[in-house]
């Protein structure tokens, strides 16, 4: 959990495992996760604390006896042993008395952390001591019991076996499940269980919850003895060690000669001023030379020495220790932090990406293939729509020869070429002098218009920023990447908490990454400013490192920069020696800081504002990216929706004009012959049809002269407005 980063302040997790009190979780202490849980056993009891002594104590004699053989007198003598024990437990009072005769009694904390003795036993376990209890105390109660041979084929039952499962029944005793109480139909009844959260000193009561009181949550007073003894350090010196990295602690620039405290500044420095600004302890300052924060060294006699900042603090040449001192389980082992008073996770420093080399197709970058590949689509669909249209819409059809008022044929401006022409003219923003008639036609040009305007306004738009914004190529965006890659070397500071998380990790990925630092010395460092420096001047080092330190550092050096998410979650403390009685105050005082945002405004001004901080403007996060079908879509639509309104509305021009025909076949005949004739789709030029004038008028000059100007009469009547087609 923790390598993957789902540990922290904003996570809570609820175990409903019965045995969460067998888990380690000290590598959960500091990461403020709020872990809750229940568990059926009482650890804090002293009848738990009686059977795991004897527990522990018969676990040691057994390594002691492994490997010596027993005669078979000396088994018989073990066995009378173990029985005699069993004989002299009083049951009832749930007192082991001759099995822990004798023998050492252990604390708590002996008993979890006994190097290669810990017995934490399940839940599963204790139900069956328990239950051997139980059985053990009913087989006692009975005044007289008949020894009887069993034999598994028998169908008979036992004849005091009823009487065993009533005494189990009114047996009531308290175990190491708690209170072990049955009803009438051998149920258990009154079970209680503690609620348990995990805290910085381990797994602690918040509450219970039983099958008669329900859940009671209980928020505990907080100690107040050592709080009392310690809250005044007024009259308390401490000397402080610390290292000169930056900015935790640095050598003040100055033209004049300073001495003591004032000698140094940094993160760290305001740090313990504000501290002793709330709780009155004075202080004084002592260099690391090597600044080490660090590293166990085991001797051939099996004891741990520390070296570095840690090590002073346990030789007692230092009773605080502040530095970028990363809260680990090793570390924690031998000495005590406060509250973190940072958090940070490992990140990857590398140099800024290359620009991207021009490409000679950038112009088309603007918009994705697939946006492009429909405004093709719909370039040729707009265009075969308009022509149909034409076709269709009676006003397309006009007379050319304006001097001759009854033309033969009628002609179509809107071939499939002047078509094309007309949509792409529009396209480009430039004009045709072809225009529509009918309104079908102008529909479906506003439409394309309209498509037209957007998407040249998109394409504009986003092509200035691909050609203001540098593209940029990364070589690897995250840890993934770069494991998978040969080019490029990655490393970290020999011997820090970071190369010790890829050493200890159990992830594929970090062990791959592992294995490639060990077997390559020479990308190790010695100090997190040589592996900076070798960033900066090259272009085929990664160097691993806590976050807040290339933070610190892509802030004054803008050619670098942090890549990906960090890989952990972890924190900063103040280092102090175990059981220190100063340590409650401090990290109260750290908790107080933290929530007054004192924290923050300090990081900011050392990060962002002194030591030429904030000199590196935040660049974008990468190039504009090209336009998808999700941005330009609705564009679409509406040149859709405008396109099919405008098929209807040519449709019902057409209808119009056959139903207002004098001299017309039937209506369905007629729209017949004008959809096949639009079917065709060749020639921009039809017949035009003339009234049909009977012989016996023709034959009579006058009435041939009244049929012309009947004829006309018939026409100028047919002509509505715009429609230009002559119908007889």
């Amino acid at each position: 959990m923790q390598q993957v980063g789902l540990v922290g302040k904003d996570y809570n997790y609820i175990i409903t495992s019965l045995d969460l009190h067998t888990i380690d979780l000290d590598i959960f202490k500091w990461a403020g996760t709020n872990i809750t849980g229940v568990r059926l056993v009482n650890t804090e009891s002293e009848h738990y604390r009686e059977i795991m002594e004897l527990m522990l104590a018969i676990k040691k004699e057994e390594e002691e006896e492994a490997y010596r053989p027993f005669t078979y007198d000396e088994q018989r003598r073990k066995r009378r042993n173990i029985s005699s024990t069993l004989k002299s437990e009083d049951l009832g009072s749930n007192k082991i008395m001759s099995a822990t005769s004798g023998r050492k009694t252990y604390s708590k904390r002996e008993l979890q952390n006994k190097e290669g003795s810990r017995i934490i036993p399940p839940v599963e376990a204790m139900l069956i001591y328990d239950a051997v209890v139980l059985a053990a105390q009913a087989l006692h109660s009975l005044s007289h019991v008949n020894p009887k041979q069993i034999n598994c084929l028998m169908r008979s039952a036992w004849e005091s076996g009823y009487s065993v499962i009533n005494y189990m029944k009114m047996s009531e005793f308290y175990g190491l499940t708690g209170e072990v109480k049955f009803d009438n139909e051998g149920f258990r009844t009154d079970v209680a269980l503690d609620i348990i959260e995990l805290t910085q000193s381990g797994l602690h009561v918040k509450g219970n919850w039983s099958t008669y009181g329900g859940v009671n949550i209980q928020y505990p007073e907080p100690e107040t003895d050592l709080t009392e003894a310690t809250d005044d350090l007024r009259n308390t010196t401490f000397v402080v060690i610390i290292a000169l990295t930056h900015p935790y602690g640095m050598l003040k620039e100055s033209k004049y000669t300073l001495v003591g405290n004032d000698r140094f500044e940094g993160f760290g420095i305001d740090l313990i001023h504000e501290l002793s600004e709330m709780t009155g302890f004075n202080y004084t300052f002592r260099v690391q030379e090597d600044k080490s924060s660090g590293n166990p060294t085991t001797l051939p006699n099996g004891t741990r020495v520390w070296n570095g900042m840690i090590g002073e603090v346990l030789a007692g040449r230092a009773d605080l220790a502040i530095a970028d001192i990363t809260i680990t389980r090793e570390r924690e082992h031998d000495v005590d932090f406060t509250m973190p008073f940072m958090s940070l996770g490992i990140s990857i420093l590398y140099r800024q990406p290359r620009a991207a080399p021009p490409s000679l197709f950038s112009f088309l970058s603007p918009f994705s293939y697939e946006v492009w590949g429909y405004m093709l689509s719909a370039y040729l669909g707009v265009s075969f729509l308009l022509y149909l249209m034409a076709r269709i819409s009676p006003p397309e059809w006009t007379n050319p020869y304006a001097c001759i008022e009854e033309p033969v044929e009628l002609e179509n401006q809107f071939s499939l070429s002047n078509s094309l022409w007309f949509t792409i003219g529009s396209l480009m923003q430039q004009g045709s002098e072809i225009a529509p008639i009918a309104v079908s036609t102008r529909l479906v040009a506003a439409i394309w218009w309209f498509f037209t305007l957007i998407m040249v306004s998109s394409y504009t738009a986003n092509l200035a920023a691909f050609l203001t914004i540098e593209q940029k190529v990364s070589l690897f965006d995250n840890v993934q990447e770069l494991a998978d890659q040969e080019v490029i070397k990655y490393g970290a500071k020999r011997g820090g908490s970071t190369a010790n998380f890829f050493r200890d990790s159990h992830d594929p990925t970090y062990k791959k990454m592992w294995e490639f630092m060990s077997s390559h010395p020479e990308v190790m460092t010695d100090s997190n400013e040589v592996g900076v420096d070798r960033v900066d001047s090259t272009t085929d080092y990664a160097f691993l490192s806590e976050s807040t330190s290339i933070e610190y550092e892509t802030e004054r050096r803008c050619n670098l920069y942090k890549v990906g998410r960090e890989l952990d979650e972890k924190g900063y403390g103040i280092a102090m020696r175990q059981n220190s009685t100063y340590r409650n105050v401090l990290s109260r005082s750290v908790v107080k800081l933290q929530e007054g945002g004192q924290l923050d405004e300090l990081k900011k001004k050392w990060w962002k504002e002194k030591r030429g901080g904030g000199s590196c403007l935040e660049s974008p996060s990468g190039g504009a990216e090209d336009l998808g079908l999700d941005n330009v879509g609705g564009v679409f639509v509406v040149l859709l929706g405008g396109c099919i309104f405008a098929t209807f509305l040519a449709f019902g021009e057409l209808s119009f004009a056959i139903y207002m025909m004098e001299d017309k076949e039937s209506f369905k005949e007629e729209f017949k012959k004008e959809l096949k004739f639009i079917m065709k789709c060749s020639g921009t030029s039809k017949p035009r049809k003339i009234p049909s004038i009977s012989s016996s008028t023709s034959s009579n000059p006058s009435v041939r002269s009244k049929s012309r100007s009947a004829s006309r009469s018939r026409t100028s009547t047919v002509r509505t407005p715009n429609f230009s087609l002559q119908f007889p």
